[in-house]
């Protein structure tokens, strides 16, 4: 039986069997022009990418034997206002380790050196290790085992000299944390100037990671350091490490400032409100010091007139 308006094997209204419209030709569809959403400007109306202006060159690398002359020579925009007591307080350190214990997990000092505000060396000496050393890193370190057997003097000795040295400074480095435990010392905090803490030089605004002390130089000094195929050289990155202190050193020491002022206002209004919390312990009437003036006052004798 045939249905009334339709084929008799589909129903009558069936909208995917429908023919769709093909475009007139005389009449062509022109596409919409591409936008981005971040930027309503048409694509089409931007300058193409070899027209855009260039972004400023960076300085070409300095190899490790310029990097003495360029710590020395180059005009930073602050030497000017450095004044020459603060240049003779500042100094860089830096040491390299060798891993000791099972699978040399553990860092032992191996090398130190410490260098002033012009990057001239004030001490560089290698350590004798006690411990067995199962781990030399010299692909980092540059350690080999000859270095810790003539010449090298003992952590003891070590540590007594680099101390002598930090007493009264202001200690610049990379990561001086390390540095800091594997020497056995301790340094004020308000005279540290650690370039792997130090907030501009990190990456992230809530993580804050730390980056390595070669890219720092590279991009902030256009200096190649850790490049040689001996190792690191203690030398070679303190005086990376006082580069990037020095090229940052005004907004870096107001900083500091504002750390220094704001803690001793906390430690003061600490000990206010200690002092007022014993005050109102002595005044009120359960107190052990009233307790102890009323038993008083019950001893004395009674005098009757």
């Amino acid at each position: 039986m045939t249905r009334r308006g339709g084929h008799p094997s589909r129903p009558p209204h069936d909208a995917s069997r429908r023919r769709r419209r093909r475009p007139r030709p005389d009449a062509p569809e022109t596409p919409p022009t591409p936008t981005n959403d971040s930027c309503p400007t048409p694509i089409s109306s931007r300058p193409r990418r070899r027209d855009r202006p260039r972004r400023r060159p960076r300085p070409p690398p300095v190899t490790h034997p310029q990097l003495h002359e360029m710590l020395g020579s180059l005009s930073f925009p602050l030497d000017s206002s450095w004044p020459d007591l603060d240049r003779e307080r500042t100094i860089a350190l830096d040491c390299e380790m060798v891993g000791v214990g099972p699978d040399g997990y553990t860092s032992a000092l191996a090398r130190a050196a410490v260098i002033d505000w012009r990057g001239r060396v004030l001490y560089d000496e290698y350590v004798r290790v006690e411990s067995n050393v199962t781990d030399y890193r010299t692909e980092f370190s540059g350690i080999h085992p000859h270095h810790l057997l003539e010449g090298a003097v003992t952590p003891q000795q070590c540590r007594a000299s680099v101390g002598a040295l930090l007493e009264g400074k202001v200690v610049v480095g990379h990561a001086l944390r390390n540095d800091f435990f594997v020497l056995g010392l301790t340094h004020p905090w308000h005279d540290v100037r650690d370039t792997a803490r130090y907030r501009p030089y990190m990456v992230g605004d809530g993580s804050a990671l730390q980056r390595k002390l070669r890219d720092l130089a590279t991009e902030r000094l256009g200096v190649e350091v850790q490049t040689r195929a001996s190792g690191h050289c203690p030398v070679e990155d303190a005086r990376a490490a006082m580069g990037l202190y020095r090229n940052a050193r005004v907004k870096w020491e107001a900083v500091v400032a504002y750390k220094v002022k704001r803690t001793a206002e906390i430690m003061k209004e600490t000990e206010i409100m200690k002092e007022t919390e014993i005050m109102k312990e002595t005044e009120a009437p359960g107190s052990p010091s009233c307790v102890a003036e009323v038993g008083m006052l019950e001893c004395l004798p009674v005098v009757v007139i």
